[in-house]
C-alpha cells in the first residue's frame, strides 16, 4: 500500500483490483548462448517491492563469457556458474541488471530480499580461496577464508553496501563453508533485513565488535545502512559433514517470531542419518518446518511420516491471518500431521504437489494435493492474496487438482509449467492453468511470488520454446534457460491500497503522549502499530490496534516512564498501517519535545550487587559495554542492543573499588563498587 499527502492529511488513492479473469501475461528469458553442461541455469529466488516491481535471483553459465536478459548483454566473470540480478516492472520491462561472480567455480546464489523501503538485498556465496568478487563493474577483494556474503542494492540497482559475515578470527575453510548450506533472508517492514545462516565461532567481520559464542544457526538482523542490530541463536542444531538441506526457507512473523521450513536429504537409510535437531528434538524424516519465538527458542515443530527420504516444502512458505500456508510435494503414503495425499490419477506414488496450512499453535487447518501420472513433479510454493491461494511449479505426464480440469502432456514428453488456485478456507481446487511448451523438453517451475496487485510470478528454467500470451519464448543456452512469467491482470497502473486515513496527530499533555487518526475506508486491512523513536532511525512497536471499520476513530495513549523522560529530550511517534497479507505502510512521523536532554546515568552508585545504566538515546545497532578496573584490566563484557536505552548488568561477584564503563559512542562513566 502507498500514502499520499495532500495538505496535513494522508490520503490513500484505492482503487479496486481488477475483476477479469487471470492469465498469462508475458514471459522473458535470460541466459548464456551455449550449452550449460553443469547444470541447469535458473531462477533461485525471487521477489517484489511496493510499486509492482519483480526481482529475480539467477544462477547462469559464467564460463560462457557473456548473457542476455531482455536483449541486454552482460559479461560473466568464468568458472562453472555466476549469479545473475535482474528487475522487471509488471509490464515485464527489464530496469536493470546486475552480474555477480568470481574466476572460479560454483558461485552460488542463494537468497533475494526487499524491504519496507524497497531496499534490495542478495545473499551468496563464492568457493573457499577466491580472492577477487565482481559487482557488475566494481570489483572488490575478498578475504578468501569469508566465501559467504550480503550485498544490497536501492531499487533503481544503485549499490550501496557489501557485508561478509564469516569471522575474522577462524581460519577453518570448511567451517566457513557451511554458509552455502543454510542460509536464508527476509526483509524488515521498517527497513533492514534479516539474515538466517550458520555461523562460525569468533569475531565477526565488520560486526563492529559481535562475537559468535559458539557455532551454530544464528538470524542477524541488519539495519538499512547495513549495521548489525541484533544476534539472535536459533535452538537448531546441525551436523553439516552427515547433512544437507535444500530449499532452507525463513519467514518472519509481525510479532518478531521465526518459522524455517525445507528438506533434508541423506545418503543412507532414515531415520538413523538423518541430523537435525530443534529444541534438543531430532527430527527424523526429510521434510520438516520449526516455529520459533523472537529469542530463538522453539515453539514447534513438523516434520512428513514418511520413511523412504521423500517430501520437501521446497520453497518460502507464507504468513497470513494467523496461518502458515506451505507448498511442496511429497509421495502418496506419506502423512503431514494428520493429513494423507490422495492420488486418483494413477498408483504411482511419486511427485505429489501438496499444499498444507498450519495455525500458529501448530495445529492442522487444511491440507490439499495434486494427483499426478508419472514422477517428475516439481512445486515451486505459495502465495496468498485477496482470499486465494495460489501454487504452481512442473509436472510430468498428466496433474489434476481435486475438482480441476487435468492437464495433459504426452507420456515421456518432458515436464511442463503450471499455476494453480485454491480457495483459501478450504483447499479446493478454484482452476488450473499451464504453459505450452516444446515437446520433448523438461520446463521447470522453482520459484513463486505475489506482488500487491494481485498479479503471480513464476521463475524457472526452460528447455527450449514456450508460448506465453501468444509470444514464444526459445531458450538459446542449450539445455536450459532461466525465464520469469507473469500470471494475472493487466493492471500495472493500478494501487491496490486497503486503507484511506485521515492525518496522524500526536500530542504531549502531563508526561502522556495522545495519538489520534481516523480511517475514510478499511479493505482487507489488518490492525494498525504506533511506533516510538528516539532517534527517527530505529522504532518500536508500543501498540497495536485491530481495524474496526470504515470512518471509526481510533487513539491511545503513551504513559511515559520516568527513566524514557530522563533520557531524551524528542520522542517521535509514527502510525504502520498494515494490510492481510502482511504488506505495511506508514502515515507522516510526529515530533515529540519533552524535557532537556540528560547526560548518561548510572544508579545505585555506589552499588552493591545490580546496576542499572540509562542511556540519553537508543543504539542504532548492537554495541559493546565494557567494565574495567582503574589498572585497565577488563572485568566484564556484554551487549547493548540496538533499541534499548534502560539495561541491567550483574556486578555482586567485583570486588570492592572504582570501574570504569565504556559503551562506544557514549563519555565513561566511573562506577564505585561497595
Amino acid at each position: 500500500m502507498w500514502l499520499k499527502y495532500i495538505g496535513s492529511c494522508i490520503i490513500c488513492l484505492i482503487i479496486t483490483v481488477c475483476t477479469q479473469a487471470q492469465s498469462w501475461q508475458w514471459g522473458v528469458r535470460g541466459g548464456s548462448g551455449v550449452d550449460n553442461s553443469i547444470g541447469q541455469e535458473t531462477v533461485v529466488d525471487m521477489a517484489t517491492d511496493a510499486h509492482g516491481n519483480v526481482y529475480a535471483l539467477s544462477k547462469v553459465n559464467g564460463a560462457s563469457g557473456s548473457i542476455t536478459v531482455g536483449g541486454i548483454s552482460k559479461n560473466t566473470y568464468g568458472g562453472s556458474s555466476d549469479m545473475i540480478i535482474s528487475s522487471h516492472n509488471c509490464n515485464g520491462v527489464l530496469r536493470w541488471i546486475k552480474c555477480i561472480g568470481t574466476n572460479a567455480s560454483n558461485d552460488t546464489p542463494t537468497a533475494i530480499s526487499v524491504d519496507g523501503a524497497n531496499n534490495v538485498y542478495v545473499s551468496g556465496f563464492m568457493p573457499p580461496l577466491s580472492t577477487t568478487l565482481y559487482f557488475d563493474v566494481d570489483t572488490i577483494q575478498l578475504n578468501h577464508t569469508k566465501n559467504f556474503f550480503i550485498v544490497s542494492y536501492d531499487s533503481s540497482g544503485v549499490y550501496r553496501w557489501l557485508k561478509q559475515p564469516g569471522s575474522d578470527t577462524i581460519t577453518d575453510l570448511i567451517r566457513q563453508d557451511r554458509f552455502k548450506r543454510y542460509s536464508d533472508m527476509v526483509g524488515s517492514p521498517s527497513g533492514g533485513v534479516y539474515n538466517m545462516s550458520y555461523m562460525p565461532k569468533g569475531l565477526l567481520a565488520g560486526g563492529d565488535g559481535v562475537v559468535v559464542p559458539q557455532d551454530g544457526m544464528y538470524i542477524t538482523q541488519y539495519n538499512a545502512n547495513g549495521n548489525i542490530v541484533s544476534l539472535t541463536p536459533l535452538d537448531m542444531q546441525v551436523n553439516p559433514q552427515a547433512t544437507n538441506f535444500n530449499n532452507l526457507r525463513l519467514v518472519r512473523t509481525l510479532s518478531g517470531k521465526f518459522m524455517i521450513a525445507g528438506k533434508q536429504s541423506v545418503s543412507g537409510p532414515p531415520p538413523l542419518n538423518y541430523t537435525l535437531y530443534m529444541g534438543g528434538q531430532k527430527i527424523n524424516h526429510a521434510m520438516f518446518c520449526g516455529f520459533f519465538n523472537s529469542a530463538g527458542n522453539l515453539i514447534w515443530k513438523k516434520a512428513n511420516t514418511d520413511t523412504l527420504n521423500a517430501g520437501a516444502f521446497t520453497f518460502r512458505p507464507v504468513y497470513y491471518n494467523n496461518k502458515f500456508y506451505f507448498g511442496g510435494g511429497t509421495i502418496a503414503t506419506d502423512t503431514i500431521n494428520g493429513f494423507i495425499p490422495v492420488n486418483t490419477l494413477s498408483t504411482t506414488l511419486y511427485g505429489l504437489p501438496i499444499v498444507v496450512v498450519f495455525d500458529t499453535l501448530g495445529n492442522l487447518v487444511w491440507g490439499s494435493n495434486a494427483s499426478t501420472v508419472q514422477s517428475g513433479s516439481n512445486p515451486a510454493g505459495v502465495v496468498v492474496f485477496n482470499n486465494k491461494l495460489y501454487t504452481g511449479g512442473s509436472y510430468a505426464h498428466q496433474l489434476k487438482w481435486r475438482n480441476s480440469i487435468t492437464l495433459n502432456n504426452p507420456l515421456n514428453s518432458g515436464t511442463k509449467l503450471f499455476v494453480a488456485a485454491l480457495d483459501i478456507n478450504t483447499g479446493n481446487n478454484l482452476f488450473v492453468d499451464s504453459i505450452k511448451g516444446t515437446v520433448g523438453y523438461n520446463d521447470k517451475g522453482d520459484c513463486i511470488v505475489g506482488d500487491n496487485k494481485g498479479n503471480i510470478y513464476l521463475g524457472g528454467s526452460i528447455g527450449a520454446n514456450v508460448t506465453v500470451n501468444g509470444q514464444v519464448i526459445s531458450s538459446v543456452g542449450g539445455t536450459s534457460d532461466f525465464f520469469i512469467a507473469k500470471f494475472g491482470t493487466a493492471n500495472c497502473s493500478n494501487a491496490v491500497v486497503p486503507i484511506t486515513l485521515k492525518a496522524f496527530t500526536a500530542h504531549l499533555k502531563q508526561q502522556q503522549v495522545h495519538c489520534n487518526w481516523q480511517s475514510v475506508q478499511e479493505v482487507n486491512s489488518s490492525h494498525y502499530i504506533v511506533e516510538r523513536s528516539v532517534n527517527q532511525i530505529n522504532y518500536s512497536n508500543i501498540a497495536t490496534l485491530p481495524t474496526t471499520g470504515s470512518g471509526n476513530q481510533y487513539n491511545y495513549t503513551d504513559y511515559l516512564s520516568k527513566e524514557l523522560q530522563q533520557v531524551t529530550k524528542t520522542l517521535y511517534y509514527r502510525l504502520a498501517l498494515v494490510d492481510k497479507d502482511g504488506s505495511t505502510s506508514y502515515s507522516s512521523t510526529v515530533a515529540i519535545n519533552l524535557s532537556k536532554q540528560q547526560q548518561i546515568q548510572v544508579y545505585p552508585n555506589p552499588v552493591k550487587d545490580q546496576l542499572t545504566l540509562v542511556f540519553p538515546y537508543a543504539a542504532e545497532k548492537l554495541q559493546v559495554l565494557q567494565l574495567y578496573s582503574l589498572q585497565g584490566i577488563m572485568v566484564l563484557q556484554t551487549y547493548l542492543n540496538a533499541h534499548t536505552q534502560i539495561l541491567t548488568i550483574p556486578v555482586k561477584k567485583l570486588s570492592k573499588g572504582s570501574y570504569l564503563v565504556k559503551v562506544q559512542g557514549h563519555s565513561t562513566v566511573v562506577v564505585i563498587k561497595d
